[in-house]
């Protein structure tokens, strides 16, 4: 898992960043609408391309990020998964994911140190 986010840390970082102007679309919800996903992809496509990031999104980005989906869901609501990594996800409060957000953002060179 490192070694991907390690090749690709900004990309990493941000591949959430859609959420912030659409909000959380679940999973079952776009595979009803796959315009919602289209939808959604076209904006992170943006937010991507403008902040100079890898687009399309690497696959090990998004290889990483579902087997962490899979984690959560096993360890949060019982859901089984081969695809799950063998490890303890220990929630933070919204203020603490917050301010790791912004350190490893400053590290990685985005906004002012």
């Amino acid at each position: 898992m490192a070694s991907y986010l390690s090749r690709h840390p900004r990309e990493a970082l941000f591949h959430d960043a859609v959420e912030a102007l659409l909000g959380d679309i679940n999973t079952p919800l776009k595979e009803r609408f796959p315009q919602l996903r289209a939808y959604e992809e076209e904006v992170l496509g943006k937010i991507f391309t403008g902040m100079n990031l890898t687009w399309p999104m690497p696959q090990e980005v998004r290889h990483v990020d579902a087997r962490l989906a899979a984690t959560e869901g096993f360890q949060f609501f019982g859901m089984s998964s081969p695809r799950a990594y063998p490890l303890y996800i220990r929630p933070w409060s919204g203020r603490e994911a917050e301010l790791r957000f912004i350190k490893r953002a400053r590290e990685l060179g985005f906004g002012s140190s």
